[in-house]
């Protein structure tokens, strides 16, 4: 039997090595999020009396924790609430689509008596699953567009498939974002299946590197099946990067949702 390789991973808070527990844990392309609250390095806790807030601090740290296990928000495949008043659950849930509206995990919901402290509202665990995505089933009796002719780097697929098709580099998780000015930098790549569906949220991990992620970027987009990346604009060595993965590559100015439909309009 193969053993798979754990990671543990500590958010450096004293009570996790005083009695023997991580923030979060991966094995294999697994990684497990632990009950996660509002409360901050200095153990006060953030958001009190405001359960949208403190849900949105919560989803933050967790969203942390899995960039540190070299997962993203759209790997998520489980989220679990524990509030302490299931009344104020669309509060939760707002806060919740602003992360996974689009990537669709399971999700548990469970009123409890209380949690470790009292002005926590919720506590949240979320399981991943590294290299996952979503696959949109395709509308009933859509019939095959015809693959249209274009240059190198704007390569497409039949309209009757559901794949990976763009890239665009943004500064926040939605389509009413601008584009994002440099390609190698910018905190996210959302993804877009050639009928312009959001597929995942791809937190950039390399954004902060001190020299090199225009490669490591390529070999992301190619690893996802990108065909096309979309940015305000693309330097020499980028550009080379994504030419050599067979990547595409456009620059647009304006919003994300603006971009997709310039691109999915010209299948």
């Amino acid at each position: 039997m193969e053993l798979l390789k754990r990671r543990n991973f500590s958010s450096g808070a004293p009570f996790e090595e005083k009695v023997g527990y991580s923030r979060a844990v991966s094995v294999g392309n697994n990684v497990f999020i632990g009950g996660t609250t509002s409360t901050n390095a200095q153990g006060i806790v953030e958001g009190k009396g405001d359960a949208y807030e403190q849900t949105k601090i919560i989803l933050k740290k967790i969203e942390h924790a899995l960039e540190q296990a070299g997962a993203s928000p759209g790997d998520v495949v489980r989220v679990r609430f524990y509030v302490t008043d299931i009344s104020k659950g669309q509060e939760y849930l707002k806060a919740y689509a602003e992360w996974f509206k689009d990537v669709k995990p399971v999700i548990t919901m469970a009123e409890v008596k209380a949690l470790a402290r009292p002005e926590h509202l919720v506590e949240i665990e979320a399981d991943a699953i590294m290299g996952s995505y979503t696959i949109k089933q395709p509308a009933p009796n859509n019939k095959k567009a015809p693959e249209p002719a274009g240059d190198k780097n704007q390569k497409t697929q039949n309209a009757g498939q559901t794949s990976t098709f763009i890239a665009v580099v943004s500064a926040g998780r939605d389509t009413a974002g601008t584009v994002g000015n440099i390609a190698a930098r910018s905190p996210y790549f959302l993804l877009f299946d050639n009928r312009g569906e959001l597929i995942e949220v791809l937190v950039n991990s390399h954004k902060d590197i001190g020299g090199g992620a225009g490669p490591l970027v390529a070999a992301l987009m190619a690893e996802k099946g990108v065909k096309t990346v979309i940015a305000g604009n693309f330097g020499i060595n980028i550009k080379a990067s994504f030419e050599e993965k067979g990547v595409g590559y456009l620059a647009f100015s304006g919003t994300v949702g603006e971009a997709v439909k310039s691109i999915v309009g010209r299948q």
